[in-house]
């Protein structure tokens, strides 16, 4: 890492002296349509010139010590995204972008919320050909770059060739948090694996690095896990609406070759009629009063136990979601056996509740996972937790009482943060501020948006997503004082939801009042 963290430097002096100089003509990031460049999430620092090149063909190298695979897999996705016409439509140019990429890592990059993915890149015209040099830690900051590099590319028609505007360019980029993700919820409706992988796709366009896979809910549990196969079988909507292990660790590696982390997520004790269907001993009443999980038995963290192992041995990412929020005490009062339980021990329904939290807890802590859970356990408990819990703020509360005691934070306030609320509007999210409230920033590692699927299935899932998406992944990953200005993220909004149309995935009209609408009238895509 020090080489490459050397190295970096080293160019970034020597570039910023020249340009502070006045030895090139560059511009710095906010003139980016000037020069025809729209990048989306906006890069750290980008510089600009003047220059037009062609090229009709693509040639990626890795000049890494050691060549990370996942790389390889990359170029020949990013191929694909760059070169997106036969190649006899591209007869008018005979050059060459050729793509150098040398990374750092001497062991497989270990994918976790410390893993680096910043990276440098500078393009030059070379002859006729354009030459690109990337250099990161590893290889999710190579996939960075190859986006940023992708979308400075485009099908020139007139000119019969792929054509590159503001040459030469130089980036430096990082992000501002380190987890940047999607709640992903195939509990309330299924979704195909096809479908999950095609997210995947657009959460990588948008430097996303966070899958929370919400996979079982009170709906439906639509999981196979090994311990207890009964629990989707029984669970399930139909025998074609399941995962099983192997689905699921194909979705991790599938995320990985495009540097996304899969965290899984089991809420309890709430949220879990389900898991009657297969479990009904761990419910108070399977039938009439199913859920929240039954505290009063072994038998429930023994199940539990056993999930946590399947999601250990499938999932490597460190982080595991409780769940924790909405638990109605209903049926705990009404269960004369938990009552009898709660009275012997000097519990009320609240400790009861704790009790249930700090039991799971230590069921994940012991299998080496930080856990994270929604902002309820927070309310209910708060210092009371164990002090690595991240808390999850989905209904907005005040957050300086959590930095305060030095609990970390991901931001998820429904009002700005939940896609599956079809009038919240693009910039709702982009002015939205996660660090509001909180002097120590670096307490917030991160946001998600939420795709909950009461009202999203396979018909309306990417029209749900994006292009609001977008706005939340630039604030994610975008310097917060660069991205202020709402009439350049305008802009560059609008020409990043073309993008994602032309690469199938099914962004909504940007300008649209409710999520998800269909166009009002003809028109270009980049004026909806």
């Amino acid at each position: 890492m020090r080489a490459f963290l050397a190295l970096t430097a080293l160019a970034w002096t020597a570039a910023i002296t020249i340009e502070d100089a006045g030895k090139a003509a560059f511009a710095s990031d906010g003139d980016d349509e000037k020069y025809g460049v729209f990048v989306w999430p906006k890069p750290h620092i980008a510089i600009y010139d003047r220059r037009t090149a062609f090229f009709s063909r693509v040639v990626f190298n890795d000049l890494s010590a050691v060549p990370p695979p996942e790389l390889q897999r990359a170029f020949a996705r990013y191929e694909a995204l760059i070169l997106t016409h036969p190649a006899a439509a591209a007869a008018g140019s005979n050059a060459t972008l050729q793509v150098d990429v040398r990374t750092y890592d001497k062991e497989p990059t270990e994918l976790n919320q410390w893993t680096l993915e910043m990276y440098a890149m500078q393009i030059d015209i070379a002859g006729s050909d354009i030459h690109v040099a990337v250099s990161s830690q590893n290889f999710v900051g190579a996939l960075r770059a190859l986006e940023t590099l992708s979308q400075l590319t485009w099908f020139d028609f007139d000119a019969r060739a792929y054509r590159m505007d503001g040459l030469p360019m130089k980036f430096q980029d990082s992000p501002r948090f380190r987890h940047r993700g999607v709640l992903v919820d195939t509990a309330r409706h299924f979704l195909p694996l096809t479908e999950i992988y095609k997210l995947l796709d657009s959460f990588s366009y948008a430097k996303l690095n966070v899958m929370h896979w919400h996979m079982v809910d009170s709906q439906s549990f639509p999981v196979m896990f090994p311990r207890h196969p009964e629990m989707g079988s029984k669970g399930s909507y139909s025998p074609n609406e399941r995962y099983d292990a192997e689905d699921l660790k194909a979705v991790v590696q599938y995320a990985r070759d495009r540097g996304i982390r899969v965290m899984a997520e089991l809420d309890t004790p709430g949220h879990a009629k389900s898991w009657c269907a297969g479990q009904p001993g761990i419910c108070p009443r399977a039938i009439e009063c199913p859920e929240p999980l039954d505290v009063s038995k072994e038998e429930t963290f023994e199940v539990l136990g056993d999930l946590l192992d399947d999601v250990v041995d499938i999932f490597p990412d460190t982080f595991f979601h409780i769940g924790g929020d909405e638990v109605n005490y209903q049926c705990w009062n009404e269960s004369v056996h938990i009552t009898a339980w709660r009275e012997e021990r000097g519990m009320t329904l609240e400790d009861a509740y704790l009790y249930f939290v700090k039991r799971v807890q230590k069921l994940a802590t012991d299998r080496g996972r930080t856990i994270v859970g929604w902002d309820e356990i927070w309310g209910n408990f708060g210092t009371e937790l164990p002090k690595g819990t991240i808390i999850q703020n989905w209904r907005g509360i005040n957050m300086t009482d959590i930095a305060e005691a030095e609990y970390s934070i991901l931001y998820s306030n429904n009002g700005y943060y939940y896609l599956d609320h079809e009038w919240m509007f693009w910039t709702d999210a982009y002015t939205a501020d996660p660090t509001e409230g909180v002097a120590d920033q670096s307490l917030v590692i991160g946001g998600e948006g939420a795709l909950w699927s009461e009202r999203i299935d396979t018909s309306d899932l990417m029209a749900t997503a994006w292009p609001r998406l977008g706005a939340i992944a630039e604030r994610m990953w975008s310097d917060d004082a660069k991205t202020k200005d709402i009439d350049d993220a305008a802009a560059r909004l609008a020409q990043f939801r073309c993008l994602l149309n032309r690469r199938g995935i099914e962004a909504a009209p940007l300008n649209n009042t409710e999520a998800r609408a269909e166009p009002p009238r003809p028109a270009s895509c980049y004026v909806q």
